[in-house]
């Protein structure tokens, strides 16, 4: 009897494929799993909804400020006397004129110039002689006045073109005037027709002026 041969035995039939390890590729995999949460940043935090300014201090500016101060007083100097000095004998002297009075640059005359005309210090007022363009009558007015109408009389004196000064002043009267009229004619209509009629006026005094010598500059020249 003779041995069979491998080739000759039987073999198994359907045998199942033996079982291997899982790569990472045949694993399940989770569906629709969520982000993992991220640390917000500064633009994702939630900002506050108008949020008020912090206060601040007040500067000089922001403080309320006192009204109808008066100024400090000014100081003139000897130089500011020599300046004032000058121009009282020409006040259309020029700044060549005025350095060499006061010995200062003229750079520093135009800087102290505008200085005093800021301070009030320093105004130009031009005087004129009446006469030369025809009015004659220069008269002072002494005019007694209601206390509670001296105001309103006084402001209406102020807005008559006759009258050149008007001042409130104690004493037997309480309100003067200078005023300059053509003649003495016209100075009459003037006392009559617009002085007499403000309210409040209860007597008037008239001084007609003969000389004028002196106003607010140097002596004038006899007119």
């Amino acid at each position: 009897m003779a041995a069979l041969i491998p080739v000759d035995g039987p073999q198994p039939q359907d045998t199942p494929p033996s079982p291997h390890a899982l790569t990472p590729a045949d694993r399940p995999q989770p569906q629709d799993a969520p982000p993992p949460p991220h640390a917000l940043t500064p633009a994702d935090r939630p900002q506050p909804q108008d949020t008020p300014p912090p206060p601040h201090a007040l500067t000089p500016t922001d403080r309320p400020q006192p009204q109808d101060t008066p100024p400090p007083p000014l100081v003139l100097s000897t130089a500011d006397e020599a300046l004032l000095e000058a121009l009282g004998r020409d006040g259309r002297a020029g700044y060549t004129d005025l350095a060499a009075a006061t010995g200062w640059p003229e750079s520093t005359v135009r800087r102290r110039m505008r200085e005093l005309r800021r301070s009030g210090a320093l105004y130009y007022d031009v005087e004129v002689r009446p006469l030369v363009f025809g009015f004659s009558a220069a008269v002072m007015l002494w005019v007694t006045v209601a206390p509670a109408r001296l105001a309103a009389v006084g402001a209406a004196l102020a807005g008559h073109e006759e009258v050149v000064f008007a001042a409130a002043t104690t004493g037997a009267t309480n309100l003067m005037a200078t005023v300059i009229c053509r003649d003495m004619a016209a100075f009459y209509r003037y006392l009559t027709e617009r002085v007499s009629g403000l309210d409040g006026v209860d007597r008037v005094e008239s001084t007609p002026l003969l000389r004028h010598v002196k106003q607010l500059g140097p002596a004038v020249p006899s007119m």
